[in-house]
């Protein structure tokens, strides 16, 4: 948030004779725009598609199951950021790693 005071002389009628700036930095894990549900599902989904340390039968073999884990994590991270929980909140309570979190 940005203060801004006026700085005042001591001549007659108190004349403004300039301006102090000063801020309180936003928190980082902010998110700067509302993210819908679907479209945090769908980033989900997109990253499970194309997860590279799964092999191509294994991708489609869990056709159906990557929609159900895309809709828990999508849950998950909701649930993060409406708590205002970082990744390095999250590993130190969990014990994950924070690779291991989204």
């Amino acid at each position: 948030m940005l203060v801004v005071r006026k700085k005042y002389g001591k001549g007659r009628g108190k004349p403004v004779i300039g301006y102090a700036f000063s801020w309180t930095p936003e928190r980082k894990d902010v998110e700067d725009v509302h993210v819908s549900k679907t479209e945090r599902l769908n980033k989900a989904k997109f990253n499970i598609e194309h997860n590279g340390e799964l092999s191509d039968q294994e991708n489609n073999n869990g056709k159906y199951d990557d929609e159900a884990y895309a809709e828990i994590l999508a849950t998950v991270l909701n649930l993060r950021v409406e708590k205002g929980l970082t990744q390095s909140d999250v590993a130190r309570i969990s014990g994950l790693s924070t690779s291991m979190i989204i």
